[in-house]
């Protein structure tokens, strides 16, 4: 965990042969041996040609070398295969973003896949964008299924490109569910994720709610990606497993978003659970006897100071009578 410096690249003879695709698509995997073929499967099928393939290997303890690099030597595409110290998923889309050369990125899961003509469709709506409008936005949002064809969000409303951008990032979250975007390269590469020491997951939402108030989002309804739920390493905190790394991340992400509210306009009623939140996993690592990184992670202001404060003894309450002691 930490800082993602530390890294080597192996780039196929297409690489070099293409100076600027329009797309680059990135899949970050830990292990997910048994489904990254069908990964790269996807993205081979792609009938939009104009793209790279930028596949990081976040320190999997299954070996997949032989599985990238015998795709590498096959395929007519441009592609770069990374290796990392493992870091996090955040760690690794942040070099991806880096090295990424096409003007578009899409990342897709490394046990997901995308429909053939899923660059395609992001290709033709980012194009159909009034070219002087295109500084507006940071992404093409479109709609999932999962492996059973079941759709994994609601659809958008018809003319949600047509509403005030406030307005449309409402209708976006009502949507729910698994949706994907293809997002602007420069604007990911000027955005990119935290990479604090000592945690394993940074959530999406901690880049992703800020450019949301700062950039338009362009929705279409188009399913373009297949959503797998099968497998069982996909990278959540769940941090009522009392699972000590899990409840770290949470601490730092209330803490994070917390000091720099002001980046995500929260509702007053947003802003209280967060608190109550931090509070809750405060507790819990104080309880397990990490209150080194407690103190590391404190909140910053009077406001969340005076609020922290008075939801201390209920979150300690909460933590004794509904979760347990948190020693184990």
């Amino acid at each position: 965990m930490g800082k993602s410096s530390s890294f080597s690249v192996t780039t196929n003879k297409n690489w070099r042969k293409v100076k600027k695709p329009f797309i680059t698509v990135m899949t970050p995997v830990y292990n997910r041996r048994e489904t990254i073929q069908r990964t790269i499967d996807s993205v081979e099928k792609q009938e939009f040609r104009n793209i790279e393939y930028i596949i990081i290997d976040d320190g999997s303890m299954e070996p997949i070398d032989d599985i990238v690099k015998k795709y590498m030597e096959s395929t007519r595409l441009p592609v770069m295969f990374i290796k990392k110290p493992n870091g996090g998923v955040h760690t690794a889309r942040n070099i991806g973003y880096k090295q990424a050369r096409g003007e578009l990125v899409l990342c897709i899961d490394s046990d997901d896949e995308l429909t053939p003509d899923a660059c395609e469709i992001f290709y033709k709506t980012w194009m159909s964008i009034p070219k002087n409008e295109r500084d507006e936005y940071w992404q093409i949002k479109a709609q999932c299924r999962d492996q059973n064809a079941k759709m994994t969000a609601k659809p958008f409303p018809d003319n949600i490109n047509e509403m005030p951008k406030d307005k449309a990032r409402k209708y976006f979250s009502m949507a729910g569910g698994e949706q994907i975007g293809c997002r602007v390269s420069e604007v990911m590469k000027k955005n990119l994720f935290p990479e604090p020491e000592g945690i394993s997951f940074v959530a999406e939402s901690a880049v992703w709610i800020p450019l949301e108030r700062k950039y338009k989002s362009w929705g279409i309804n188009n399913v373009v990606r297949i959503y797998h739920k099968e497998s069982n390493d996909r990278l959540a905190g769940n941090w009522r497993k009392n699972d000590k790394q899990k409840i770290r991340n949470n601490l730092w992400s209330k803490a994070y978003v917390l000091n720099n509210a002001q980046k995500y306009g929260f509702s007053f009623r947003q802003y209280i659970k967060n608190i109550i939140k931090y509070c809750v996993f405060s507790c819990l690592l104080m309880r397990k006897g990490d209150k080194e990184f407690v103190r590391k992670n404190k909140l910053k202001g009077s406001a969340n100071n005076f609020w922290k404060i008075v939801f201390w003894l209920p979150a300690t309450l909460y933590v004794t009578i509904m979760i347990g002691d948190g020693k184990k």
